[in-house]
Parts: C-alpha cells; sequence; structure tokens
C-alpha cells in the first residue's frame, strides 16, 4: 500500500492529495469536519448495550441504524420526532457535529421526556467549563467519560486521518427523567 501525500492547504489546514479528486474548498473542508463517523468498534458495543431503533444526526453514508434523521429531515425542528413509542422507536442515538452541543441536548431531554421507555444518548466532548455540559449533568441520567479515547473516521478520503486529542462523553438520558435537583450519574466507562 502506498503512503498517502499530505498537503498542506491555502488556509492552513491540511488535506490528503487523492488522484482525480480536486482539492477541497475551505467552505466544503468545513462542512466536513462536522460529519466525522463514530467508528464501528464502539458502535457495536453501545448497540449491544442499548439497540438503537435511530441515528438522529446521520447521512445514508454514515448512519448507524436502519431508521435515521439527515440534515434535510432537520433533527433539531420540533415537528421531526426522534423517538416514537406508538411506532416502536424507544432507542435514539446522536452523534452530532461538536460546533453546538447545546440544541441538541436540549432536543434530546425534551425527546427522553416523551415516554417513560425512551433512551436518548448523545455523544459529545468533555468540556465541563461549558454551559452545555452543567445543562447535561442536570439533566442527564448518567455521564459516562469515554476510555479509551473514541477514535473517528474520517468522512471523506480527502480528510486526513487523525487521532481523537479531546475526551469525550456519553450522555444518557432515560425516559421518565430524574428527581429534581439530582445532577447525573458520571462515571469513566472503559468501552474497549
Amino acid at each position: 500500500m502506498s503512503k498517502r501525500k499530505v498537503v498542506k492547504t491555502a488556509w492552513g489546514s491540511k488535506q490528503v492529495e487523492v488522484p482525480g479528486l480536486p482539492e477541497l474548498t475551505r467552505d466544503e473542508e468545513v462542512t466536513l469536519r462536522q460529519e466525522w463517523r463514530t467508528p464501528n468498534d464502539f458502535c457495536n458495543v453501545l448497540d449491544g448495550e442499548f439497540k438503537f431503533d435511530i441515528d438522529v444526526a446521520a447521512s445514508i453514508e454514515n448512519t448507524l441504524c436502519e431508521f435515521h434523521i439527515d440534515i434535510d429531515e432537520n433533527a433539531l425542528s420540533t415537528g421531526t420526532p426522534w423517538v416514537d413509542p406508538s411506532d416502536g422507536l424507544l432507542r435514539a442515538y446522536c452523534n452530532p457535529g461538536f460546533g453546538n452541543m447545546m440544541p441538541w441536548l436540549e432536543k434530546a431531554i425534551s425527546e427522553a421526556d416523551r415516554d417513560p421507555s425512551v433512551v436518548v444518548c448523545v455523544l459529545g466532548l468533555c468540556a465541563p467549563s461549558t454551559k452545555w455540559w452543567t445543562t447535561a449533568v442536570h439533566a442527564a441520567s448518567e455521564i459516562r467519560l469515554l476510555s479509551p479515547r473514541v477514535q473517528f473516521q474520517a468522512p471523506d478520503q480527502r480528510i486526513p486521518q487523525s487521532s481523537n486529542a479531546r475526551d469525550c462523553a456519553l450522555f444518557i438520558f432515560r425516559g421518565g427523567g430524574k428527581p429534581l435537583g439530582r445532577s447525573a450519574h458520571i462515571t469513566t466507562w472503559r468501552w474497549k
């Protein structure tokens, strides 16, 4: 296997030279950087435990479930439910781009409140100094700090595969909520 040549772009990022494919524009690259896929080994562990019915921040290329909500369906819209107990859709998985976590967490909270049998899992960064982290601590049933780090899969062959330099957490919202004033149970989870 030949070594892939990584080159610096005019805007300072790096891309892989792929014969027959043009260099990504800055806008394309920025968009793609929010599309990193959850790796199969992590998905298999999660799905083994939760048996997800729907992937709510996915595309046809990177969905983990038979049912998914893509960008055209706008998973954050109030008119787009993630779960539907009457149809047996009770367990939702969400790996949003990490650029703005708050709306995803707010939607996960409202979806989990729909029915006591609902479970919504959101993968995000471990970022205790952020406002959205505080929201999650007060609304989630459980937060798992992930060890080892999740190594996401590049969304395009022109984006160099790299190791994840940030710690991640899995936020678990269970239907029926939790008693007021209680924070989430936080634990380190050796998933691998």
